[in-house]
């Protein structure tokens, strides 16, 4: 599959190692980790790690200055992370696989021949590739897990994370490759963070059960400079790049304990920005954008805790790759692997164990925690709200914790609230800080979107175990202030254009008024009404169907939305908030409980136009009523933007609420006959449809 896709078939090896594994008893834990070296020995894995946004471009014939190794020391591993490698719409909702194997054909031709791929790992334009140096002593890794979590806009996979886990000996590693959100928004590339951090694995492993954790891609984090783009330029090419470090939005996140807390990278970067360059030259952008560099491109690792042994050698970038408009980074570690003897482990353990029944009370495990109650306040639709629970550790040994399944009220959705991490070690004497994330998107809003509600209560009791101590407490309370997105559209068409703000107040009454943008189409909610009265009153032809996504313009049409204020929809006339009422129209078409095209349709069925009209006059008729003014703005789309059709495959998909690749071509022929049938009755021409055509990189 393109949307997600890695090999079927698991590694085996007779000389795997079994994973090291815990005794469930810390403080017998601590000290057994502390006599390792008694029962441990540890082997040497070299790692090479690269990462790249190739912009969308096919691979060069040949890419020696970006993969080339010590002949004498190559490397035990090779990971191989790309972002953007496919930027074709088609990608998004079809099986083509074929730039992801034009990417592996000019990867063999760079590498080495002892080198074999153990694992692959694909969300649309986001790749990962791991290789294994047959000659490595080492033992090959098996079995080998795969992952991934989608972020972005309406969750497609332009953006997120892949990942692969397996055992190096007896060290469990993970490694993840991401795309980060874009341009300004910052918050929303924290957001994508704590997602992709909640990344399982098959095996039920979460990314904080690995010794160690590398994590590569496009981060996207910017500069937050105070110099403008000249001067920028002039402070990296008079050799003084590391002095802007200080405004590195990654670094400050990390600082702030944001996002990647306890993630590691070198001090100093060795390297000068990586983004953004004009393609094919290591020339700064020209563009009429003059894009700030920044070290968008970063490769970071975490380890469980200071006794994991890892040494990094390399960090670099390469900058006589000039063919994408990012440069690929490059860094090479050492790790050293545990080989368990499970016979003399099994003797050091009767030792602590005897050792650890004399300090039993003395050892038994402690923490504080800074809070026990969190209030979120109001919470509004896809609007990210964090807190902060520190957790100290105050006891004489070290401790695990853990966070048991969340106890609350079964009406409730599962995902409102998100912890990250979800489990650590923390060694005597330090502490630990969580991210609580409180988050409503389509799935929890359609849960809790009562009729004659204005807000929900979100309420859940945190339980946090300790290996071998107590239970602790945290209460986590939040209130959703109900929006039209995320509810069912026929309630909104059936509630007399009442907002949900009001829809607990029994005393409003709608006014009578002859005021278009009061009144509104019968046909269907208001919202969409404004919507389309918007995209019409400013330029349908400005409308660019890739357009970054904008979580701060979001925020602004959905409170308009919500608030009853369509006039403010057409107060900024830019290309790009016109785009981004386009897309939150997709997006509202997206949250409702009910597809447009009714779920019961069986495509396949559906050989000839006469089926089509007989199948379309069966909707429900709040579904004809809909999609009857959906289809007239549609055609005007047709009329005004020529760029219509790099847009009607994920149309197509948003209004059946289907996003997998199969059916994609029917949905995409079904929709576009309706289009066809009313452009006939409006004495338009017939639209003919063209193959999915590549779009612009998105940053």
């Amino acid at each position: 599959m393109t949307f997600y896709s890695a090999s079927t078939k698991p590694i085996s090896s007779s000389t795997a190692q079994r994973p090291w594994t815990t005794l469930n008893d810390p403080a017998v834990d601590d000290m057994l980790q502390d006599y390792q070296e008694r029962f441990c020995t540890f082997e040497n894995a070299s790692i090479f790690i690269s990462t790249f946004n190739v912009n969308g471009k096919s691979p060069p014939d040949y890419t020696s200055d970006w993969l080339n190794f010590d002949t004498e020391r190559m490397p035990d591993f090779v990971v191989i992370g790309l972002q953007e490698m496919d930027l074709a719409l088609g990608t998004y909702v079809t099986e083509s696989t074929i730039r992801e194997e034009q990417w592996l054909r000019a990867l063999k031709k760079c590498l080495p021949k002892m080198y074999q791929i153990i694992e692959k790992v694909r969300l649309i334009g986001i790749f990962m590739v791991i290789y294994r140096n047959y000659e490595s002593r080492l033992p090959l890794p098996s079995p080998v897990h795969t992952s991934w979590v989608a972020t972005g806009f309406l969750k497609f996979g332009n953006k997120g994370g892949v990942g692969i886990s397996f055992d190096i000996n007896n060290t469990p590693v993970c490694f993840i490759n991401s795309h980060l959100a874009a341009g300004g928004e910052l918050s929303k590339r924290n957001q994508d963070f704590r997602e992709i951090s909640q990344m399982k694995f098959n095996n039920e492993r979460g990314l904080y059960d690995h010794d160690i954790v590398f994590w590569l891609g496009d981060l996207n984090y910017r500069l937050d400079s105070p110099y403008g783009y000249d001067a920028v330029v002039d402070i990296i090419e008079s050799g003084n790049a590391n002095t802007l470090l200080e405004f590195d939005q990654l670094r400050k996140q990390q600082q702030q304990r944001q996002a990647f807390h306890g993630f590691k990278e070198l001090l100093g970067l060795p390297f000068r920005p990586t983004y953004k360059f004009d393609v094919n030259t290591s020339r700064w952008d020209t563009s009429e954008k003059r894009r700030i560099p920044a070290w968008c491109d970063r490769i970071l690792y975490w380890t469980k805790d200071k006794k994991i042994k890892i040494s990094q050698n390399e960090y670099s970038s390469v900058e006589k790759v000039v063919f994408s408009d990012h440069k690929p980074v490059r860094a090479s570690f050492v790790l050293g692997s545990k080989i368990v003897n499970e016979q003399k482990k099994a003797k050091v353990y009767e030792e602590v164990l005897r050792e650890g029944d004399k300090k039993a009370n003395e050892m038994l495990p402690q923490i504080e925690l800074s809070a026990t109650e969190f209030n979120f306040g109001n919470v509004y639709y896809r609007s990210a709200i964090v807190r902060t629970l520190t957790i100290k550790n105050t006891g004489k040994s070290g401790t695990r914790f853990s966070f048991a399944p969340t106890h609350q009220d079964e009406s409730l959705p599962k995902n409102w609230l998100t912890i990250t991490p979800k489990s650590s070690y923390i060694e005597a004497g330090a502490d630990v800080e969580i991210n609580l994330q409180v988050l409503v998107s389509d799935e929890e809003a359609r849960k809790i979107s009562i009729p004659g509600k204005s807000e929900f209560a979100l309420t859940c009791i945190l339980i946090i175990s300790l290996d071998q101590g107590r239970d602790y407490f945290v209460v986590c309370e939040a209130r959703y202030q109900k929006s039209c997105f995320g509810c069912s559209f026929i309630h909104l068409m059936s509630n007399g254009h009442r907002l949900p703000k009001d829809e607990d107040d029994l005393l409003v009454i709608p006014p009578k008024s002859t005021d278009p943008l009061e009144v509104g189409d019968p046909r269907v909610p208001i919202q969409i009404f404004w919507l389309c009265w918007a995209l019409r009153s400013l330029s349908m032809q400005e409308i660019t169907f890739d357009e970054t996504f904008s979580e701060s313009y979001f925020h602004q049409i959905r409170d308009c939305l919500d608030n009853g204020k369509p006039k403010e929809l057409i107060a900024k006339k830019d290309k790009k908030w016109i785009s981004m009422i386009y897309s939150s129209l997709l997006m509202l078409i997206d949250s409702f409980e009910e597809p447009m095209f009714p779920s019961d349709i069986n495509l396949s069925e559906l050989k000839s136009d006469h089926e089509r009209l007989i199948t379309i006059s069966a909707f429900p008729q709040p579904h004809l009523k809909v999609m009857d003014f959906l289809l007239d703005f549609f055609v005007d789309l047709t009329l005004k933007n020529d760029d219509f059709f790099k847009n009607l495959q994920v149309l197509a998909n948003i209004l059946f609420h289907s996003k997998i690749p199969k059916g994609s071509v029917e949905r995409r022929s079904l929709l576009l006959f309706c289009i066809n049938h009313r452009r006939h009755k409006r004495g338009l021409p017939v639209l003919i449809d063209d193959q999915p055509t590549p779009i612009a990189p998105m940053e």
